[in-house]
Formats: C-alpha cells, structure tokens, sequence
C-alpha cells in the first residue's frame, strides 16, 4: 500500500479554473497520491506525521475568493468537531494541509500571518505544480479527505451554497465515498 502523503478571479460559479493543470482525475477509494512539498520554512511534509489520521487536503491561491470562503467554511467545521465531546464525532482533530499553487514563499507566509488557521493546519507550497496535476485539482478549491488509511474518501472542486454541511457531514462519517 502507498504510503499516502510522503482575494479574488473567481468565475461566476466559485470556481476558479486553473489553465496549467491538466492532471488525471483521482479516484475515491483509491491511495492518496504523494504530498512531497515543503512549507514556506522549507520543512518537508513527513509522511508518518499523517498516518492515521483524518486529512483534509485544500488546493488554494491567496488571491482565490472561492478559496478564502472554502477555508472560512472549513475552519467553522474544524472548530466544531473538535468542541464535541468524546463520542459525538468520528473525526477529532483532523489535520488540515493546504496546498498553495505557484506563489512565492514570501507572499504565502505573509497570508499565513495574516490568516488565523486552526493550529494543526500546514500550508505548503506546490511551486512547480506537480501535486497540483498528480491531484487532479484542475480547479481551486478543491479540497480532498483522505481517511486513516489513506485512502481518499470525498472530494469537492469549488465552492457554494452547502459546502460547510457537506463538509460537516463527510468529516464525520469519512468511511462512506462521496463525490461533489
């Protein structure tokens, strides 16, 4: 099994085209391909740090509006989930990685100051684009879950009306594949 991981040009439906990725489409219930990026601190994302868990994958651009109410709907049900109490969600403490497409390191750790994310959030950076087309995010946002094993369990490219209660209801229940 492979390991799994080692504002605003918004089109008038909330999702932003992105020109230069032409990747293959990836298939729910298959293995997550490789995130193999460094953060804007050049650290590697390690592999094992994400084994067994819960991860939502968010493609975004600092200058994405779509993105920026994709990561607001996102943060809101980040924060619910880990206010339950034990037993009342599958999913605690998710890990969240966002993967920014084709900006400079100093521009993205400057959003990030800017940006209050939840504290087990890491933000790297696909210069090149190549998680990008290995993903298939043709359009940001586009956000993956993968499950504890690794496996991708619910995808969505964009955002509107729903996502937050899509997110909630995925998030808590990451074993059943959805596709939006």
């Amino acid at each position: 099994m492979q390991v799994p991981f080692a504002a605003s040009n918004a089109e008038a439906d909330d999702r932003t085209p992105l020109p230069s990725s032409e990747g293959a489409m990836p298939v729910i219930g298959s293995a997550a391909p490789a995130l193999d990026l460094e953060d804007v601190e050049q650290h590697r994302l390690p592999p094992a740090a994400l084994r067994g868990h819960v991860v939502v994958v968010e493609f975004f651009a600092t200058w994405c509006a779509p993105c920026h109410r994709a990561l607001s709907d996102l943060q809101a049900v980040l924060d619910d989930a880990n206010a339950h109490e034990p037993g009342q969600a599958n999913v605690k403490n998710p890990i969240l990685i966002l993967v920014n497409l084709h900006e400079s390191r100093d521009l993205v750790a400057d959003w990030i100051k800017r940006t209050s994310l939840p504290p087990s959030t890491r933000v790297v950076l696909d210069l090149d684009g190549t998680a990008t087309k290995q993903w298939g995010a043709n359009r940001i946002p586009t956000a993956f879950i993968v499950g504890p094993d690794g496996i991708i369990r619910h995808i969505n490219r964009g955002w509107g009306p729903g996502y937050r209660e899509r997110l909630r209801r995925w998030l808590n229940a990451p074993t059943r594949p959805q596709k939006n």
